[in-house]
């Protein structure tokens, strides 16, 4: 005995058998679906990271290199500034012409030398000299400090100049 199948049974079977198909395919294209990274795919991450490693290492440690010079450079200029300072304490009469204060400090382990130049002041654009004024250069390598002595007798009482 054959039943006889009505047009809306038919269009539910069609549906349904529609719906198994479609749960069938998505059950393939799981399977087919690889799981991971491939190795062209790790390579590219790996050359990724370490480009973004290397660039932040390098922009690390040039401040910190910087940092070193300028500390290096503020203890040059220190015992420059230090030289002079003992220098402008002492009386006129002890502060002798020529190289005779020149001495030598140790910078980062190494010695060196701190030059001082002591010579009698020549006027600009005057060149008379002036024996009562003494030109001293203190000098490190690049950094150097300049002044002038006096011998001239300082009245706290006198009006400053105009």
């Amino acid at each position: 005995m054959t039943r006889k199948i009505d047009i809306k049974e038919k269009g539910e079977r069609r549906k349904m058998a529609n719906t198994i198909l479609a749960i069938e395919n998505q059950k393939s294209k799981i399977k087919n679906c690889s799981k991971g990274f491939s190795l062209v795919e790790m390579l590219l991450a790996i050359t990724i990271t370490s480009v973004v490693i290397v660039t932040l290492a390098i922009s690390l440690t040039t401040p910190l290199q910087s940092h070193e010079a300028i500390e290096e450079k503020a203890e040059i200029v220190n015992f420059v500034s230090e030289k002079m300072n003992e220098i402008m304490a002492r009386a006129y009469g002890n502060v002798l012409e020529g190289t005779a204060l020149s001495d030598q400090v140790t910078i980062d382990g190494e010695p060196v030398n701190r030059e001082v130049i002591v010579q009698i002041y020549r006027g600009q654009p005057d060149p008379t000299t002036d024996p009562a004024l003494k030109k001293i250069t203190v000098r490190i390598g690049g950094a150097q400090i300049e002044t002038l002595k006096s011998n001239y007798e300082h009245d706290p009482n006198a009006p400053p100049p105009a």
